[in-house]
């Protein structure tokens, strides 16, 4: 290593060995005077021979000291300043010492490689060396105005600067000087960390502040158990809250209670594993106003890969969904008048037909309805007559013929003639339960098992219970023709609100998405029906049964008062097996309205 390299430690030991050299030479100048005074022969006074004998046994002391005192020190101080060099060499910031002028006295391995310059090129030079313009024209005046007036301005402080490469490139630092003195010297030392890869994180992240608080989306930052951490000013806006009212809260503040629990079970389950969630969810502002956000939900983790905090991304789009609802409405109100359109077509179509039938169906009910009753009667007064076993099997089939025959009637009067409703607050349990009632004896006697799953209470409908027994009774018949013998029909009702998916089996109705209505599905488990079959189900007169088992009449009637009761009826094959029939109605708007 060059002989001429200075470092801090060195400055400490020539200010301690300096003392030591001036006392040596003092004490060899008196011994000199001692040996001239004897070579010359003159007396000399008592104290002034004193004085130079206690001199001279105090120079012989030092020699004998030397090697027992001094020179362990020495070496003592020399082992402490390589290691006070050595853990200058491994500080990661920048130290340099200069003198009170600016002087570069000693700098370490950090300051070598931040700055690109070796020792032998920085000792001994001034300080402004890496000082950029424009403190680098002014460097020294700073130090000579210290000096003269003693006003610090950075010593003791820590501050951010630029600071300059050998090469000329321009970098940021955070300088903290200190003062010290040594041998009587004053002198500075810098400590230099070079704070470029921090001041780019700073500025990535000033950015992607800058990005938060000015985005149009409203953005907020949750601990893992959802409590407000940071809520972006459109949030605010949106929301008409503080950040006071907000931090340290949950979103409970926000909530309208009008979201379904399963919607916040399923986003913390999504959310708590890791995954992003999206949705839509209604909530109310500050002043208790209602409105639609779009929300993207997703963890945010740590190095080590744990949850620490959710961030959410919220777009309000109440203005949409509110051209949403005006749109379904818009297609509702189309559907209805085309509904009512084809329904009017249809009837000009089967005007004719109609008035023709209900004609017949007067006619035979007056020409055909009274000899029927006088037969019964006949058939009555002759089994009280006849006690024979096979004389009573035949009257009991005539008596079953002439029973069909009647039903044939009722239903040919029921389909051409329109009968005002009796409408009043209905429970459809009561209904479903009637109905169970009179077909029990056809179910039983074809050992068909029925399964009753009806929620309890139940919300009421404006209905005629009349006219919806009637329904209910000619689609447990059905079934149970359907199924034939040995089978099971379940009856599942339940009061729900409108699904897109339950929309789509009530197709041709005036429903709408999240509609409160009450659904009832009679499954059975019978053969179920052809594809060509399902379109004609409600068409008067169509009918799958073997002759003389049914006239097409009983869906037909079903769907009419299915239909003037604003409901919605559909039959299909169910993927399991068997038929599905699917009516759906309106929960009574005045219970709604007292609710």
């Amino acid at each position: 290593m060059n002989c001429n390299r200075h470092n801090i430690s060195t400055l400490i030991a020539r200010a301690l060995e300096r003392p030591l050299v001036k006392f040596g030479v003092m004490l060899g100048a008196i011994f000199l005077v001692e040996l001239a005074a004897h070579g010359l022969q003159f007396d000399m006074p008592g104290w002034a021979g004193a004085l130079i004998d206690a001199a001279i046994l105090t120079a012989l002391a030092s020699i004998i000291m030397w090697p027992l005192i001094v020179k362990p020190l020495r070496v003592a101080l020399m082992t402490a300043q390589a290691r006070a060099q050595t853990v200058l060499d491994t500080v990661t910031d920048a130290i340099i010492t200069i003198d009170d002028h600016g002087i570069i006295q000693a700098q370490n391995r950090a300051a070598r490689i931040t700055f690109g310059v070796s020792d032998e090129d920085a000792i001994g030079r001034n300080i402004d060396m890496i000082v950029p313009s424009p403190h680098h024209e002014h460097h020294d005046r700073y130090l000579e105005n210290y000096r003269r007036t003693g006003v610090k301005h950075v010593i003791g402080t820590t501050r951010q600067l630029d600071a300059m490469r050998v090469d000329g490139e321009v970098f940021p630092i955070e300088l903290s000087v200190s003062e010290g003195w040594a041998g009587g010297r004053r002198f500075f030392t810098a400590t230099i960390r070079d704070i470029t890869a921090r001041k780019r994180t700073e500025e990535r992240l000033q950015k992607l502040s800058n990005a938060v608080e000015q985005s149009p989306a409203a953005t907020v930052i949750t601990d893992t158990s959802g409590r407000f951490e940071y809520v972006n000013p459109k949030f605010l806006e949106v929301t008409g809250f503080t950040r006071e009212d907000l931090v340290g809260r949950t979103p409970a503040v926000i909530k309208s209670g009008l979201t379904p629990p399963e919607v916040y079970e399923d986003l913390w389950r999504t959310i708590r594993s890791g995954r992003e969630w999206r949705g839509d969810m209604q909530n109310r502002k500050r002043n208790g106003e209602l409105y639609w956000e779009h929300e993207i939900i997703s963890a945010l983790k740590n190095d080590r890969g744990e949850i620490v905090n959710f961030i959410a991304v919220k777009e309000d789009i109440t203005a949409r969904r509110q051209a949403e609802d005006a749109l379904q409405r818009q297609q509702v109100r189309l559907l209805e008048t085309e509904r009512e359109l084809l329904n009017a077509h249809e009837s000009l179509a089967d005007a004719a037909r109609l008035e023709s039938v209900g004609r017949l169906a007067a006619s035979v009910a007056h020409e055909v309805k009274n000899p029927l009753m006088i037969i019964r009667l006949g058939i009555d007064y002759l089994s009280k007559q006849f006690s024979q076993d096979t004389s009573q099997e035949v009257l009991d089939q005539i008596r079953g013929a002439i029973v069909r025959a009647d039903n044939v009637i009722r239903d040919l009067l029921d389909f051409s003639r329109k009968k005002p409703f009796a409408r009043r607050p209905t429970n459809i349990n009561q209904v479903i339960d009637n109905a169970i009632h009179l077909t029990t004896h056809e179910i039983e006697r074809r050992n068909i098992e029925i399964v009753r799953n009806c929620d309890d209470p139940m919300p009421l409908i404006s209905a005629d219970p009349d006219r919806l027994l009637q329904v209910f009774v000619n689609l447990f018949s059905n079934a149970a023709q359907a199924i034939g013998r040995d089978g099971s029909i379940e009856v599942v009702a339940r009061s729900i609100r409108l699904s897109e998916r339950d929309l789509e089996r009530s197709e041709g109705s005036a429903f709408r998405i999240g509609e409160p209505v009450i659904s009832v599905d009679i499954r059975d488990n019978g053969p179920g029906f052809s594809d060509e079959h399902e379109k004609k189900l409600f068409e008067p007169f169509f009918t799958t049964k073997p002759m003389g088992e049914g006239y097409g009449l009983g869906l037909a009637v079903s769907h009419n008062i299915v239909i003037m009761h604003e409901g919605s009826i559909n039959i299909t094959n169910r993927p399991e097996g068997g038929a599905s029939a699917l009516l759906m109605f309106r929960v009574d708007r005045k219970q709604l309205t007292n609710e």
